[in-house]
């Protein structure tokens, strides 16, 4: 099957499932304003199972750009982004993702998480990033990360 068919595995299922209470478990999280996410079966599956441990989920918006997505072409997503949003969840794939967190990830991050996405980016992680700029703003460099956390269920 095509990969964009691909369904999540069981693990995956696990995985995603824990990650919806651990974001609202996030300090200062009250639930993401925006969500981006990839089309893909695995991602669409992963934001309902995660929108099952939120209080009031937004409506995703599923962009075809995430899947297969270099850093920047995400990160021009993400600058797209309306200003009044607070918080953006982003769902996508490999190795965009850490490519992307890392490119992003500027002065005063937390070195730790920085190395653990950096060495692994798995199922279901997790990056929490400060954003100071708006989001149209958003540099290389310009975001502190705050938490890398890996839900497992």
């Amino acid at each position: 099957m095509p990969d964009s068919d691909r369904p999540l595995a069981d693990r995956g299922i696990a995985d995603a499932t824990a990650a919806g209470p651990v974001l609202a478990g996030i300090a200062d999280l009250a639930g993401p304003d925006v969500v981006l996410c990839s089309p893909a079966l695995r991602t669409r599956q992963t934001w309902r199972l995660v929108s099952q441990g939120l209080t009031d989920p937004p409506t995703p918006s599923f962009e075809a750009a995430i899947y297969g997505a270099s850093a920047q072409e995400l990160l021009e997503l993400i600058r797209s982004v309306p200003d009044d949003a607070g918080t953006v969840l982003v769902i996508g794939h490999e190795p965009t993702m850490s490519t992307t967190a890392d490119l992003i990830a500027g002065p005063g991050s937390r070195a730790e998480d920085l190395a653990q996405l950096r060495k692994k980016y798995p199922t279901s992680g997790i990056a929490v990033f400060k954003v100071a700029s708006s989001w149209a703003e958003l540099e290389a460099k310009g975001a502190v990360l705050e938490q890398f956390l890996i839900p497992r269920g």
